[in-house]
């Protein structure tokens, strides 16, 4: 995850747990933070959930399904074994903070 102008904030890595007619969740890990005090950080407990759209190559994350507000929510698309997208964190008032999110898969 990036801020805005592109500063590195938390490096780390995403698991998908389970895939079923469209939706998907599973757990996720802090293994760099660079950053911990940006908004939204202390919502993020470590699992999500979301909805991928295969033909349009699409990907929604929650990342934390547990609360509905003050809550991380990353929109990105699928290019071949990576994702390239955009976090926001809102609240009741909306939108409070947003960045750049990249992630790349990798062989275990």
């Amino acid at each position: 995850m990036l801020d805005s102008l592109d500063n590195k904030l938390v490096e780390g890595e995403l698991s998908f747990v389970d895939y079923s007619e469209g939706k998907v969740s599973g757990i996720y890990t802090k293994d760099k933070v660079l950053n911990d005090s940006f908004p939204g950080y202390s919502s993020m407990k470590g699992s999500f959930s979301g909805k991928v759209d295969i033909k349009e190559k699409k990907l929604f994350i929650n990342t934390n399904p547990k609360i509905a507000d003050n809550n991380i929510f990353i929109k990105c698309d699928i290019i071949k074994d990576s994702l390239a997208g955009k976090w926001t964190f809102s609240n009741m008032l909306g939108i409070i903070a947003k960045g750049n999110f990249y992630a790349k898969k990798i062989k275990k």
